[in-house]
């Protein structure tokens, strides 16, 4: 972080203020933060800098989204345009012809950026129009107020400094077309989520996933403004992009949006608002339930499951009735019940029968693959293999990369089930690269995860060590708590078979307060099964007295502390 020059003058601006203040470990963030905020703007810098004689970073850092207010002063020999960040974009903004502040003021309106086409829809409106959109962004690029990005593939993009763009939302405010234009806005971010949705289960699924990633700042703007003041909008952007797993955000936004969408819409659903259609809402519990479970927090994830399967039946909503199928025996595979019993069968066979009848190609590719799955469960095999060679008939003519990836993992946990640990192994393997390939990084690693977990229960202890090792390292970086606890768990586990009872308990002790702590307790029959069967062999190697006494250490740890103590001690 001190390299960065935006770094070193916020750095010396603030020591003439404060002669102690330095870059530290705990700082390091925030600063980096403000001087991104802050678009690297010396005047910016120098001016939050000053207000380091009452505030901490932390404190600037919060008021950033008031920054005119925030930034005043400055040197009382400098220009009159330069003592405030305000007076300098009052001075730029005066440059402008009338035209110009039009567009310039609704371009605030965008979040992280936007392509030309977009602008003309959302902005190109009475006094403009598409033409005068495209010559007046020309000329705010000419002097300098609108940012180009020009990518080796694909259309160029535009963009606004922060400051500038905060500076000018203000004065769309004051023009009086604020609201329009944060409606228009998100009608067209809700119509972009729900061009792109079908995509996602196809084989063209990348290229809609790359926009929406380019396009997220805006998508989290349409969200926060609708949930507001529309929240039927911030439902259908939500169900639209969040209905299937999803590559571009953490599932914790996930888990945010769809929460907060649901809340606000449950009661207009119920009271029979027409705005809030039955399939909406189906698509966001739906969406809310799959990011419960991927969480592995089971009793949400039935709960809104369940209620977005009996929804589905009773409006014959029959693909959300499938995917609700799916996913909750999904949910029953892992860890919330068993997916075999005779009457669920029957529910994966009737909407089987709705995918083929309405030829939803994809869903059925899953169902088929569940019904091999529940029948593998209970040993048979003869009976499962024609679901399963029809699941990869299927995945194979739509070549969506994230089904191409669970059939890999749906062939580990076949091969697993007929003893096969090799087959499965590489199937694991498999189900990680092409994971990584697409660049979904929480469904890589719990591919990893669960391979060091085949190997491990198997004995093969000498395999699982090293997966253990990078993996933990990668839940670290995506501060995946729940995952975390689970991971120091299964060191507790390599420890145990490695006689080193002290570090197991310790271990123990840590993954127990940090699920504590997170209100992450494991719901999974096995996970509890071999945690009961670890803390028993640390009784009776320990002692009652003993094992919590080394419990106690491990708690008073850090997690970080904790997850290198794991990989000093089992290697």
């Amino acid at each position: 972080v001190r390299q960065a020059e935006g770094v070193q003058l916020f750095l010396e601006r603030a020591c003439a203020v404060r002669h102690e203040f330095e870059v530290t470990q705990q700082n390091a963030s925030t600063i980096a933060e403000i001087v991104k905020r802050l678009d690297g703007i010396p005047l910016a810098l120098e001016l939050a800098a000053a207000r380091l004689r009452m505030m901490t970073v932390e404190q600037i850092a919060e008021r950033l989204n008031d920054r005119f207010r925030l930034l005043t002063g400055g040197h009382r020999t400098a220009l009159p345009r330069q003592q405030t960040l305000q007076a300098l974009i009052d001075w730029s903004w005066n440059l402008l012809d009338e035209d110009e502040h039009v567009l310039l003021r609704r371009l605030s309106v965008f979040s992280g950026g936007w392509g030309l086409s977009v602008a003309q829809e959302v902005v190109g409106f009475e006094p403009l129009d598409e033409y005068s959109v495209f010559d007046l962004l020309e000329q705010l690029i000419n002097k300098s107020v609108v940012n180009v990005e020009y990518p080796a593939e694909g259309k160029a993009r535009y963009s606004l400094l922060e400051s500038i763009r905060q500076y000018s939302q203000a004065k769309l405010f004051e023009a009086g077309e604020g609201e329009q234009l944060r409606d228009r806005h998100a009608e067209y971010y809700v119509r972009f989520a729900e061009e792109s949705e079908p995509h996602f289960a196809r084989s063209d699924m990348m290229k809609w996933v790359n926009r929406i990633e380019q396009e997220l700042e805006n998508f989290r703007a349409a969200i926060t403004w609708t949930l507001e003041k529309r929240p039927e909008l911030a439902l259908r952007i939500s169900g639209a992009l969040l209905y299937l797993p999803v590559h571009w955000i953490q599932y914790s936004e996930a888990k945010s949006w769809l929460s907060a969408v649901i809340s606000k819409n449950r009661e207009r659903f119920e009271n029979g608002d027409p705005e809030v259609l039955p399939e909406y809402f189906v698509k966001g519990l739906i969406g809310l339930a799959t990011v419960y479970s991927i969480y592995s927090d089971h009793p949400p994830a039935m709960k809104y499951i369940d209620e977005a399967f009996q929804l589905s039946e009773e409006y014959q909503l029959w693909r959300h009735h499938a995917r609700s199928i799916i996913m909750r025996t999904v949910i029953l595979a892992n860890g919330a019940g068993t997916p075999s019993t005779p009457e669920w069968l029957q529910q994966i066979k009737k909407a089987l029968a709705l995918t083929i009848e309405h030829n939803y190609e994809v869903e059925r590719a899953y169902l088929e693959y569940l019904m091999a799955y529940a029948h593998a469960w209970v040993n048979q095999f003869e009976q499962a293999m024609p679901y399963y060679k029809k699941a990869l008939e299927l995945t194979a003519q739509i070549d969506n990369p994230f089904l191409n990836g669970e059939v890999y993992r749906a062939q580990a946990q076949m091969a697993i089930l007929q003893g096969d640990l090799d087959l499965a192994a590489k199937a694991y393997q498999k189900a990680s690269d092409n994971f990584s390939a697409i660049n979904d990084k929480r469904f890589a690693l719990v591919s990893q995860s669960d391979m060091a977990h085949m190997l491990r229960r198997a004995g093969r202890i000498e395999e699982a060590v090293p997966i253990y090792r990078e993996i933990i390292l990668k839940w670290q970086e995506q501060s995946n708590i729940a995952a975390l606890a689970h991971q120091l768990e299964c060191f507790a586990f390599l420890a145990i078979t490695k006689g080193l009872y002290e570090t197991a308990a310790k271990l123990l002790g840590k993954a127990r307060e940090t699920r504590m702590t997170q209100a992450s307790e494991s719901t999974n029959k096995l996970e509890i099964e071999e945690l009961a069967q670890a803390v028993n062999s640390l009784t009776e190697e320990l002692g009652e007295s003993g094992r919590d006494t080394f419990m106690q250490e491990g708690e008073a740890m850090s997690l970080d502390q904790a997850i290198h103590f794991a990989l000093e001690q089992v290697s």
